[in-house]
This record gives C-alpha cells, structure tokens and sequence, in this order.
C-alpha cells in the first residue's frame, strides 16, 4: 500500500515512516526544491486535462514567504531518498497512483 506521508522528515513522522516501513507501506515523502503553487496547478491542469479553479490571494499575516520541504532528516533516519525530482513526473505518478486508489 502507497502512503503520503507529510512531515515525514520530522521528530514524529520520521517514527511514523520507519513504523509504516518496516510493514512494507510504500512512502511518498517530498522534495527539497520551491516550487510556486501556481506551477504546481497549472501542472496538474495540463496533465490531467481538467480545469482547476483556484484563486491567489495576499499572503496572511505570519504566513511564511516559501515553504521547502528537505528530505536531508529523512536520508539520514530513513535512509530514503527521493525517485522523482522534476514536476511533471512527479504529477504524474500522484495521479496514477490517485487513480489507483479509486
């Protein structure tokens, strides 16, 4: 089984990831590279051939200015390293492995 796992990389998922791990759950953890979330829908508009209704807004107040996730906690404890480092293939197999689960 296929697992998303967000903050896989920190003190509690890094234990949640070896946990489901050693069961043989298959993980999708993250990468380190900014990406606008902008790209990252218009992406997954084009590859999946459907519209995405989203809108841009302000950023709030404390509201960081890019988030990263870093995959270096997770090398280290894990010993996992990212498959997939370009978007586009990264989309595509999120919505294979999407489609899958249906």
């Amino acid at each position: 089984m296929r697992v998303l796992l967000t903050g896989g990389a920190g003190y509690i998922g890094s234990h949640a990831a070896n946990a489901l791990a050693a069961v043989g759950f298959e993980l999708n953890v993250g990468m380190a590279q900014a990406i606008r979330s902008e790209e990252v829908i218009d992406t997954v508009a084009e590859i999946s051939g459907r519209s995405i209704c989203a809108r841009s807004m302000a950023r709030r107040l404390g509201d960081p200015a890019e988030l990263v996730a870093n995959p270096a906690k997770a090398a280290a404890v894990l010993h996992w390293k990212a498959s997939r480092s370009d978007l586009r293939t990264i989309v595509n197999s999120a919505l294979w492995w999407h489609t899958r689960l249906r």
